[in-house]
């Protein structure tokens, strides 16, 4: 069976009779929330896009199955960061240090050490890299960086921990929303709604993009386009 293009998933109680569920690429996916009926769980599916589209919906019925024992939860992952005078710095077009736009994947894994191969797709390949909170992907042509992306706990990619550095012009995990467009000006585009229980907002820069949740900086992409 082919395996579905959804690299994560979640769930969420939103009473003592329904839960929402939620599958993800990391940038579109699909969400349910779903009530108690009997034996079953019955509700709504809604799509999700990280840019401006219409969802569509289809009713859903889920059936009890039995379950395995559940194994024991790993530790958290966790970052080993330095004070700020110190963190490396993230810049646009380029990326950090040797794991920049264009650079061979060996000189990544020299760098980074091993990753945990992630999605693969037609033109791109996908590098995980969790303990130090970013994910690569690779041009499939050649090997090259494609794109970086830095996480800082975004709900749905949760296994990520916190990269510990920032972006040139003063631009850390702390800073805001108007932040971000005081550093780099008017975005080339922007895009906000409402889905896992909360705001998200993503502003696109030249070189450089920027993912808010709930108003907190969860995720810095270069190039982002």
């Amino acid at each position: 069976m082919k395996p579905s293009i959804h690299r994560g998933s979640y769930w969420l109680p939103k009473s003592s009779r329904s839960i929402k569920i939620v599958w993800t690429t990391g940038f579109s996916g699909l969400s349910m929330v779903l009530t108690v009926d009997g034996r079953d769980l019955r509700g709504t599916a809604e799509s999700f896009w990280d840019f401006t589209r219409e969802p569509q919906t289809a009713d859903v019925i889920a059936r009890r199955v039995e379950c395995q024992p559940t194994p024991t939860p790993a530790e958290p992952v966790r970052a080993n960061c330095q004070g700020d005078d110190a963190q490396p710095i993230i810049f646009a077009h380029e990326g950090w240090g040797p794991v920049r736009i264009g650079a061979v994947y060996k000189a990544v894994e020299a760098f980074l050490g091993e990753g945990r191969a992630g999605n693969r797709y037609s033109d791109v390949h996908f590098e995980d890299y969790e303990e130090k909170g970013l994910q690569v992907s690779f041009d499939n042509a050649d090997n090259s960086v494609h794109a970086i992306y830095f996480y800082n706990g975004q709900r749905d990619h949760p296994q990520f921990a916190a990269f510990c550095g920032q972006v040139d012009k003063g631009i850390n995990w702390r800073s805001s929303i108007e932040d971000v467009k005081k550093a780099f000006g008017t975005p080339v585009r922007q895009f906000s709604g409402n889905n896992f229980d909360g705001t998200w907002t993503r502003l696109l820069f030249d070189g450089i993009d920027f993912r808010f949740e709930n108003e907190r900086m969860v995720r810095i992409g270069v190039p982002g386009n």
